[in-house]
């Protein structure tokens, strides 16, 4: 047969040989230009440490805060005392780890904190906190509150790392440590102080109203039972058998009216007392100065009521 006189064996020989001389011309063509080399890589990486130094750094500080849920104490559904002073005041309204994160959240908070970081100023070291600055690191004029709470909610973030647990994660980024750690806990502070204030305002409010309902069920009921009085003293020197039913209907009726009148009085007072202690619970030893004060006058009102009833 035909023979070109080549064989495979010799071509991948041959190929081999190309290859092994191509990598021998690479390696000499590097050390030929290996001064080029070493001198653009040293190039690359001062600039590059260069750039870092120009770049400002920014720390991060984190906290955990420990949050209570708390059940509803009371329905909105019903037309009791309870019912209306939870859906108009909210109170007994039950806390959630979402109510409260709202709380966080809100403008009300991050202008109550920008106020605070205003007062401060400066961390441990006498050093301005960056979010005050009109522009860091160049220009360290103070800017507006408006501008820090802005900033405030845009830096700081809140999360909740474990559905199970009632625990909300805060974390806080600054190009100055002791300033991320400080807002932290500046947030922490103000938020309780918030959510304090939230309830106390409620409790007061709710208070109010029970106090002016207690006065008007007061004064009917006085109203009421002198009518009555008034009435029973006219109809005594009336001896007329006709005027028998009249007068006992009569009566009847301002008896039921006091009776509702003294109903709607004690579900006033207990609502009162109940709304004593949760303000006690805010502001220990107030709910004991609102007894005190009103004690003569409830006393000197249940006197009257039994010496009706007799």
């Amino acid at each position: 047969g035909y023979n070109s006189g080549y064989s495979p064996l010799e071509n991948e020989t041959d190929s081999y040989i190309e290859k092994e001389i191509d990598l021998i011309k690479v390696f000499n063509i590097l050390l030929l230009h290996k001064w080029a080399l070493i001198g653009i890589t040293v190039l690359f990486t001062v600039v590059a440490i260069i750039f870092a130094q120009l770049q400002t750094p920014i720390f991060q500080s984190t906290g955990t805060l420990i949050v209570s849920e708390s059940k509803n104490r009371y329905s909105y559904a019903g037309a009791g005392i309870e019912n209306l002073l939870t859906s108009t005041y909210g109170i007994g309204v039950g806390s959630t780890i979402a109510n409260e994160l709202q709380i966080m959240k809100s403008r009300k908070l991050s202008y109550d904190l920008a106020e605070r970081i205003n007062e401060v100023e400066f961390d441990q070291y006498g050093n301005k906190f960056p979010i005050l600055w009109r522009a860091y690191p160049v220009d360290s004029t103070s800017t507006s509150i408006d501008t820090v709470a802005m900033r405030y909610r845009e830096l700081i973030r809140f999360s909740e790392p474990d559905p199970e647990a009632d625990i909300v994660s805060i974390s806080f980024e600054s190009p100055l440590p002791t300033e991320a750690s400080s807002i932290i806990n500046m947030t922490m502070d103000t938020y309780s102080a918030l959510s304090t204030e939230q309830n106390r305002t409620m409790a007061v409010s709710a208070l109010e109203f029970l106090r002016t309902e207690r006065t008007k069920l007061e004064s009917e009921l006085v109203s009421t039972e002198d009518s009555l009085q008034n009435f029973m003293n006219r109809t005594l020197l009336i001896a007329v058998d006709p005027q028998t039913e009249e007068i006992i209907s009569t009566i009847a009726n301002l008896e039921v009216e006091k009776q509702k009148l003294e109903v709607g009085l004690v579900a006033v007072m207990s609502g009162i007392a109940q709304y004593e202690n949760q303000l006690n619970e805010i502001k220990p030893g107030l709910a004991d100065l609102y007894s005190d004060a009103i004690g003569p006058v409830i006393e000197r009102y249940q006197y009257a009521l039994a010496e009706l009833e007799t």
